[in-house]
């Protein structure tokens, strides 16, 4: 039996998209991963999402302490003018 016309495109169509096919698997092997190398990545990306919030929480910590620290000095200061005037008045 001879393969008609039609039949050729079709082997042609084929092959294109055999081709293209490979093309796609070739460019998408690149991006695939071990699951140990998974696994590892996000061993580490948790280790330091977690260091990330100590760090946040030192950091709050830190800021509350600074901020108490100034009240504290704004009060001292007042304190001490208060004082003052207090003395002044009563000589």
């Amino acid at each position: 039996m001879m393969p008609l016309p039609d039949d050729d495109m079709s082997l042609r169509e084929i092959a294109r998209t055999l081709a293209d096919f490979r093309q796609e698997f070739r460019s998408q092997l690149g991006l695939l991963m071990r699951t140990d190398v998974y696994r590892a990545e996000q061993a580490v990306l948790t280790n330091r999402l977690a260091q990330l919030e100590k760090d946040h929480e030192n950091e709050e910590a830190d800021r509350r302490t600074t901020r108490k620290l100034a009240l504290g000095a704004v009060l001292t200061c007042i304190g001490t003018v208060i004082a003052a005037l207090l003395l002044v008045a009563l000589k």
